[in-house]
């Protein structure tokens, strides 16, 4: 699945997602074109990166 959307939205979904504090979302930021995958792992969504090399990214 490829989820698209502003930086507000994506951050409101990893807050979800990732159980970021109120306080912690604050400092997360996508910038434009960033991919973040995450992977189904032990019944949760787990990000499975925080860096993309441009190699992957053109292989995704």
């Amino acid at each position: 699945m490829i989820i698209c959307a502003h930086q507000s939205s994506l951050r409101a979904l990893a807050k979800y997602i990732e159980g970021i504090s109120d306080e912690d979302i604050r400092e997360v930021r996508f910038s434009t074109g960033e991919l973040a995958i995450y992977r189904f792992f032990e019944g949760r969504l787990v990000r499975e990166n925080t860096e993309i090399s441009a190699e992957k990214k053109r292989n995704l």
